[in-house]
């Protein structure tokens, strides 16, 4: 169930990760549509052109902080791969763990019911 859990949390960071990615190239594109504009307003009032680098550092912000964001999710990501393949080893081994306790248990009746025969046999030979 916890590796489950963790395929699940593991699958939900990684479109997590996809979707930030995705926002992020559309910051991008967004960046640079800014910076198209404010090349083709260079000529206007110097006002437009203030107004359009506080515009570009604010999404230059953004972006970096999304770059932070998703480095943190592939961080978590892949914490969450490590656990979930040291689980999945433990699962062996616990599987492993399972069959020769079982294994052991037919024997212990197989060895169980050779007693009780044999107890049948010394009680029959006392009878007599």
């Amino acid at each position: 169930r916890e590796v489950q859990e963790l395929a699940a949390e593991l699958e939900e960071l990684s479109r997590a990760v996809e979707k930030q990615g995705k926002e992020n190239e559309k910051k991008a594109l967004g960046i640079d549509e800014e910076l198209a504009k404010a090349t083709e307003g260079a000529k206007e009032h110097k006002r437009q052109a203030e107004d359009l680098e506080r515009r570009l550092k604010g999404l230059d912000e953004e972006a970096a902080k999304a770059r932070e964001e998703t480095q943190g999710v592939r961080t978590q990501l892949e914490g969450s791969e490590r656990k979930v393949l040291d689980l999945t080893a433990e699962l062996v081994e616990v599987k492993k763990q399972v069959e020769q306790n079982e294994l052991r248990a037919q024997s212990g009746q197989e060895d169980a019911q050779k007693l009780q025969g044999h107890v049948r046999v010394l009680e029959g030979q006392k009878d007599t």
